[in-house]
């Protein structure tokens, strides 16, 4: 069985340690700890290399590496063909990864609403997300349509 990450770049290889049961982390290289190779791939290059055209719903929990696994869904992004993105955002300052994250979405499109609250409508992001961590983004359509 293959073990893949979802990062902006394609085939790279890297290295995956184990910490413990619920954490993990990609390095390129292990300094001597005990760890296994893995390859690096997009999600543009596996919807297209699987011939999905649209992804329902994808979970995004990397701990601050939110911005590269959007960077290689951007074609997915730009086209709004993922329907429903559940993502745990790390720092909402400027530069900091979930503000990244933030704002890629945005650009293609997309609106937020805090996770578990289905019914409140979606929004652009704004000072409203301080505090928020978990967060549901959909294209900007979908806040018409529901």
């Amino acid at each position: 069985p293959g073990r893949a990450s979802l990062q902006t770049c394609d085939g790279s290889p890297a290295q995956g340690h184990p910490t413990n049961e619920g954490m993990n982390f990609i390095t390129p290289n292990l300094n001597g700890a005990k760890g296994f190779e893995i390859q690096l791939t997009s999600l543009d290059y596996e919807a297209q290399a699987r011939g999905w055209q649209h992804i329902d719903l994808i979970k995004i929990d990397v701990q601050g590496h939110e911005p590269a696994v959007l960077e290689g869904a951007s074609d997915l992004l730009q086209r709004q063909a993922i329907g429903c993105l559940f993502i745990e955002i790390n720092g909402l300052q400027p530069g900091d990864p979930g503000e990244q994250a933030l704002r890629l979405l945005s650009s293609a499109g997309y609106r937020f609403r805090p996770a578990g609250q289905p019914h409140q409508p979606l929004a652009a992001a704004g000072p409203w997300l301080d505090g928020i961590d978990d967060l549901v983004a959909m294209p900007a359509q979908s806040a018409q349509q529901a």
